[in-house]
This record gives C-alpha cells, structure tokens and sequence, in this order.
C-alpha cells in the first residue's frame, strides 16, 4: 500500500514538472516571439 501512495506522489509531482517545464517553454517561446516582431517593426521603420 505505501508503495502504491508513494507512487501516486511521484506521478503527481512529475506531472507538475512537465506542467511547468511546459509553461516555462511557452513564455520563453512568447518572449522570443515578441522580441522578434519588435525587431522587426524596428527595421521596418528605418
């Protein structure tokens, strides 16, 4: 039985790993995104 508990935590807890390495890649993805679309805007208005 605490076995299965202790097993039950650690899904849990790798599925919040993956949610926030998740979460984290997708703000870095945005952050990136819009830094592009300033530096373009940037260059176009040269």
């Amino acid at each position: 039985m605490p076995s299965r508990t202790s097993g039950t935590l650690h899904a849990v807890v790798e599925a919040l790993t993956v949610v926030e390495a998740l979460t984290v890649v997708e703000a870095l993805t945005v952050v990136e995104a819009l830094e592009t679309t300033a530096v373009e805007n940037h260059n176009t208005h040269k």
